[in-house]
């Protein structure tokens, strides 16, 4: 829940500044992909399915992150 609302933070209408720092960025990929794999090694030692799941959405979690925390950067990739 954190995780989608880190990503989509920059865009609701409420929230006057993009807060787009490099520092931000890496925090947060860093934080989905701990999330992503304490859900994965659950997954395989605990067998649930709801844990592949719940994998699988925290992925799409962590790509629709990077999507949108690195469009202000775009401009410095050429």
């Amino acid at each position: 829940m954190c995780a989608t609302m880190m990503s989509f933070w920059p865009r609701l209408p409420g929230i006057a500044g993009m807060d787009h720092t490099r520092d931000r960025v890496v925090s947060g990929i860093g934080g989905n992909l701990f999330l992503l794999l304490v859900l994965l090694w659950c997954a395989r030692h605990l067998r649930r399915w709801i844990f592949h799941i719940l994998s699988l959405l925290a992925l799409g979690s962590s790509f629709c992150f990077l999507l949108i925390r690195v469009l202000p950067f775009r401009s410095h990739f050429g």
